[in-house]
Protein backbone atom coordinates (compact mmCIF):
# COMPACT_ATOMS: atom_id res chain seq x y z
CA UNK A 1 0.00 0.00 0.00
CA UNK A 2 1.53 3.45 -1.42
CA UNK A 3 0.40 6.08 0.36
CA UNK A 4 1.41 10.15 -1.36
CA UNK A 5 -0.02 13.14 0.28
CA UNK A 6 0.88 16.73 -0.69
CA UNK A 7 -0.66 20.41 -0.63
CA UNK A 8 -0.51 21.68 -4.43
CA UNK A 9 2.01 19.78 -5.75
CA UNK A 10 -0.61 19.27 -8.78
CA UNK A 11 -1.66 15.83 -9.90
CA UNK A 12 -0.60 16.37 -14.25
CA UNK A 13 2.99 17.65 -13.71
CA UNK A 14 3.64 15.80 -10.66
CA UNK A 15 1.29 12.51 -9.95
CA UNK A 16 2.27 11.13 -13.21
CA UNK A 17 5.80 10.85 -10.96
CA UNK A 18 4.41 9.09 -8.33
CA UNK A 19 2.02 6.57 -10.47
CA UNK A 20 5.09 5.66 -12.25
CA UNK A 21 7.05 5.27 -9.17
CA UNK A 22 4.23 2.68 -7.96
CA UNK A 23 4.61 0.76 -10.79
CA UNK A 24 8.04 -0.09 -10.12
CA UNK A 25 7.69 -0.78 -7.04
CA UNK A 26 5.14 -2.94 -7.47
CA UNK A 27 6.57 -4.42 -11.12
CA UNK A 28 3.21 -4.12 -12.89
CA UNK A 29 3.00 -2.21 -16.20
CA UNK A 30 -0.47 -0.69 -15.71
CA UNK A 31 -3.63 -0.65 -12.98
CA UNK A 32 -6.69 0.73 -12.70
CA UNK A 33 -8.26 4.04 -11.29
CA UNK A 34 -10.69 2.58 -8.38
CA UNK A 35 -12.18 6.21 -7.18
CA UNK A 36 -11.03 9.36 -8.21
CA UNK A 37 -11.92 13.53 -7.94
CA UNK A 38 -10.74 16.48 -8.34
CA UNK A 39 -10.66 19.55 -6.92
CA UNK A 40 -13.04 22.69 -7.86
CA UNK A 41 -9.70 25.06 -7.14
CA UNK A 42 -7.44 24.81 -10.02
CA UNK A 43 -3.78 24.88 -9.05
CA UNK A 44 -1.55 28.12 -10.99
CA UNK A 45 1.40 27.83 -12.22
CA UNK A 46 4.81 29.72 -11.53
CA UNK A 47 5.31 29.41 -15.06
CA UNK A 48 2.46 31.47 -16.54
CA UNK A 49 -0.92 31.91 -16.58
CA UNK A 50 -1.83 29.71 -19.39
CA UNK A 51 -0.66 27.14 -17.47
CA UNK A 52 -2.90 25.19 -14.57
CA UNK A 53 -2.55 22.05 -12.71
CA UNK A 54 -5.39 20.26 -10.58
CA UNK A 55 -5.28 18.94 -7.13
CA UNK A 56 -7.62 15.78 -5.55
CA UNK A 57 -7.64 12.26 -4.79
CA UNK A 58 -7.25 8.69 -6.39
CA UNK A 59 -6.60 5.48 -5.57
CA UNK A 60 -5.25 2.81 -7.78
CA UNK A 61 -5.62 -0.52 -8.07
CA UNK A 62 -2.61 -2.96 -9.48
CA UNK A 63 -2.61 -6.59 -11.42
CA UNK A 64 -1.03 -8.02 -7.99
CA UNK A 65 -3.40 -6.34 -5.30
CA UNK A 66 -1.02 -3.29 -4.33
CA UNK A 67 -2.72 0.01 -4.06
CA UNK A 68 -2.35 3.61 -4.39
CA UNK A 69 -3.74 6.17 -2.71
CA UNK A 70 -2.73 9.64 -4.47
CA UNK A 71 -3.98 13.26 -3.08
CA UNK A 72 -2.95 16.57 -4.05
CA UNK A 73 -4.75 19.11 -2.06
CA UNK A 74 -5.42 22.18 -4.26
CA UNK A 75 -5.99 24.79 -1.41
CA UNK A 76 -2.95 23.43 0.52
CA UNK A 77 0.61 24.58 0.20
CA UNK A 78 1.89 21.61 2.74
CA UNK A 79 4.71 19.21 1.29
CA UNK A 80 4.75 16.09 0.16
CA UNK A 81 4.83 12.58 2.58
CA UNK A 82 4.95 8.83 1.58
CA UNK A 83 3.74 5.90 3.44
CA UNK A 84 4.89 2.22 1.87
CA UNK A 85 3.31 -0.41 4.00
CA UNK A 86 4.22 -4.29 2.89
CA UNK A 87 3.98 -7.48 4.45
CA UNK A 88 6.72 -6.37 6.98
CA UNK A 89 7.74 -3.04 7.32
CA UNK A 90 6.04 0.54 7.14
CA UNK A 91 8.22 3.51 6.15
CA UNK A 92 7.38 6.99 6.44
CA UNK A 93 9.12 9.11 4.58
CA UNK A 94 8.96 13.39 4.50
CA UNK A 95 10.16 14.64 1.24
CA UNK A 96 11.03 18.16 2.57
CA UNK A 97 13.50 17.04 4.99
CA UNK A 98 14.97 13.65 2.78
CA UNK A 99 14.22 11.38 6.26
CA UNK A 100 12.02 8.40 6.43
CA UNK A 101 11.09 6.52 9.68
CA UNK A 102 11.37 2.47 8.76
CA UNK A 103 9.71 0.12 10.98
CA UNK A 104 10.46 -3.09 10.10
CA UNK A 105 9.64 -6.46 11.67
CA UNK A 106 12.58 -9.30 11.61
CA UNK A 107 12.14 -12.31 9.21
CA UNK A 108 12.02 -14.57 12.51
CA UNK A 109 9.44 -13.14 14.18
CA UNK A 110 6.11 -15.25 13.46
CA UNK A 111 3.17 -13.92 15.59
CA UNK A 112 -0.23 -13.05 14.39
CA UNK A 113 -1.14 -9.90 12.14
CA UNK A 114 -3.42 -8.60 14.66
CA UNK A 115 -0.49 -8.00 17.40
CA UNK A 116 0.45 -5.37 14.96
CA UNK A 117 3.81 -3.22 15.66
CA UNK A 118 4.88 -6.36 17.80
CA UNK A 119 8.69 -6.68 17.88
CA UNK A 120 9.27 -3.96 15.15
CA UNK A 121 12.63 -2.17 14.50
CA UNK A 122 13.06 1.37 13.97
CA UNK A 123 15.66 3.26 11.74
CA UNK A 124 15.83 6.97 10.62
CA UNK A 125 17.31 7.09 7.25
CA UNK A 126 18.12 9.80 5.41
CA UNK A 127 19.92 10.83 1.40
CA UNK A 128 17.12 8.54 -0.07
CA UNK A 129 16.63 11.45 -2.90
CA UNK A 130 19.54 12.47 -4.50
CA UNK A 131 18.96 12.34 -8.48
CA UNK A 132 20.90 14.90 -10.74
CA UNK A 133 18.48 15.63 -13.12
CA UNK A 134 20.63 17.67 -15.42
CA UNK A 135 23.01 14.91 -15.62
CA UNK A 136 20.78 12.70 -16.64
CA UNK A 137 19.37 15.08 -19.58
CA UNK A 138 22.88 14.95 -20.61
CA UNK A 139 22.79 11.49 -21.20
CA UNK A 140 19.87 11.67 -22.85
CA UNK A 141 20.93 14.25 -25.10
CA UNK A 142 24.18 12.85 -25.70
CA UNK A 143 22.92 9.71 -26.77
CA UNK A 144 20.62 11.25 -28.81
CA UNK A 145 23.39 13.15 -30.70
CA UNK A 146 25.69 9.95 -31.07
CA UNK A 147 22.75 7.53 -32.48
CA UNK A 148 22.08 5.33 -29.86
CA UNK A 149 19.46 4.90 -27.84
CA UNK A 150 18.89 6.85 -25.18
CA UNK A 151 18.58 4.90 -21.87
CA UNK A 152 15.29 6.46 -20.60
CA UNK A 153 12.05 4.44 -21.13
CA UNK A 154 10.17 4.54 -24.39
CA UNK A 155 6.75 5.69 -24.73
CA UNK A 156 5.26 2.19 -24.75
CA UNK A 157 6.79 1.15 -21.22
CA UNK A 158 5.10 3.96 -19.73
CA UNK A 159 1.96 4.56 -22.03
CA UNK A 160 -0.34 2.93 -18.80
CA UNK A 161 0.86 5.34 -16.44
CA UNK A 162 0.04 8.00 -18.17
CA UNK A 163 -3.31 5.99 -19.12
CA UNK A 164 -3.75 6.22 -15.29
CA UNK A 165 -3.38 9.64 -14.41
CA UNK A 166 -5.28 10.66 -17.33
CA UNK A 167 -8.67 8.53 -16.40
CA UNK A 168 -7.93 10.56 -12.70
CA UNK A 169 -7.98 13.84 -14.64
CA UNK A 170 -10.72 13.13 -16.51
CA UNK A 171 -13.01 12.82 -12.87
CA UNK A 172 -13.09 16.53 -13.62
CA UNK A 173 -15.46 15.95 -16.43
CA UNK A 174 -13.05 17.74 -18.92
CA UNK A 175 -10.76 16.44 -21.51
CA UNK A 176 -7.61 18.98 -22.28
CA UNK A 177 -5.50 19.71 -19.15
CA UNK A 178 -2.70 23.01 -19.88
CA UNK A 179 -0.38 21.55 -17.20
CA UNK A 180 3.58 21.63 -17.84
Amino acid sequence: MITVSSGAMGLGCNGIHWIDFALHLTGQSTGKLLFGEIDPEEIRSGRGTQFRDYGGRGLFAFPDGSRLVLSSMAASSAPTTLSIITPNSHWLIDQTTDRAFVHERPEAVTHPTYLYGKDYATTERSELEYFDLSAFTRVFIDSLQQGREPPQPRLLEVAGAYDMLFDLLECSSQHKFDFT
